[in-house]
């Protein structure tokens, strides 16, 4: 499975499809905006008001959260 960065407490796993599969959601709202938030903490890594996501672009936008998050942008430590 990988590594886990801890970030405030939270552990996210640098594989991308544990990433995926347990550690991410996506919601799109009525105004046909969608967010891109954490399962295991209340937290919106991302809000964007496009109005027509295809899943090339969700995935690609999960994508860069996920480089994000292994890269240490929003702080954190690597947990072994």
């Amino acid at each position: 499975m990988g590594q886990f960065i801890r970030i405030n407490g939270v552990e996210y796993s640098t594989d991308f499809d544990f990433f995926m599969r347990n550690q991410v959601h996506v919601i799109k709202h009525l105004d046909n905006s969608t967010s891109f938030c954490s399962l295991l903490e209340k937290r919106c890594f991302r809000r964007d008001k496009i109005h027509s996501f295809d899943d090339e672009t969700i995935m690609q936008n999960l994508n860069q959260i996920h480089r994000d998050i292994i890269t240490l942008k929003y702080g954190g430590e690597i947990v072994y």
